[in-house]
């Protein structure tokens, strides 16, 4: 059960005890994962534009897409670094992180 609040999710400290739950969450998610695999094939549709020698701003379109795609990423990511930081000075604060 966590709650959402202001578009970051909020765990309830129960679930903050419970490590296996905790390690599951900090995992890259499938999500993440996704973004790489469609930046690749956009990666993948760049070089195949460029070897059947597309017009520029063909290219240049599909390249902007590119940007934007790692632009939606790096915040993914950045949401994730947030929440396991977060987590993690709740842990720290209950006396429960192992370090």
């Amino acid at each position: 059960v966590k709650r959402v609040c202001k578009n970051i999710d909020v765990f309830p400290l129960i679930l903050v005890k419970e490590k296996n739950i905790l390690e599951q969450y900090m995992k890259y998610s499938k999500r993440i994962e996704n973004r790489v695999s469609r930046i690749e094939g956009q990666i993948g549709g760049v070089k195949r534009m460029m070897k059947s020698n597309a017009e520029e701003d063909k290219v240049m379109t599909q390249l902007q897409a590119v940007i934007s795609s790692l632009e939606s990423l790096k915040l993914e990511m950045i949401r994730k670094q947030m929440k396991e930081t977060l987590v993690d000075d709740i842990r720290k604060s209950l006396g429960l992180s192992d370090a």
